[in-house]
């Protein structure tokens, strides 16, 4: 799969859609489909246990559901958060106390983060 520079768990930035290398991992680890690695950059998601330094992985799909961890695009800045669509508006909240929610109505869903690899 490829390996993408950084995507943000913090406040989202620009996304820069150059893949630095490749990953590989068995199968039984991450399922089936189509995925690509990220390395996160931020605390935001730390509640989850996704840290500063860790590799998302994450499979390629357009849809999610509540509570899912995903990686998602707003405009050009990109973003590693949790799901939630609640009263016909879409949400990308962190999992710290340090940062707010994000109005996701004109997201677009990169995918679905399957696991991380822990930079320790």
């Amino acid at each position: 799969m490829p390996m993408f520079e950084r995507m943000e768990a913090g406040d989202p930035v620009i996304a820069n859609p150059e893949s630095v290398g490749t990953m590989w991992l068995p199968r039984e680890m991450i399922g089936f489909g189509v995925f690509f690695a990220v390395r996160v950059v931020g605390d935001s998601m730390e509640k989850v246990n996704i840290s500063d330094g860790d590799w998302a992985i994450v499979r390629q799909q357009d849809e999610a559901h509540n509570g899912d961890i995903v990686a998602a695009m707003i405009e050009d800045e990109a973003t590693v958060k949790t799901f939630f669509r609640a009263n016909g508006h879409t949400w990308l909240v962190p999992q710290n106390i340090g940062y707010e929610p994000i109005p996701g109505d004109r997201c677009r869903l990169l995918g679905k983060v399957v696991t991380t690899i822990s930079r320790t």
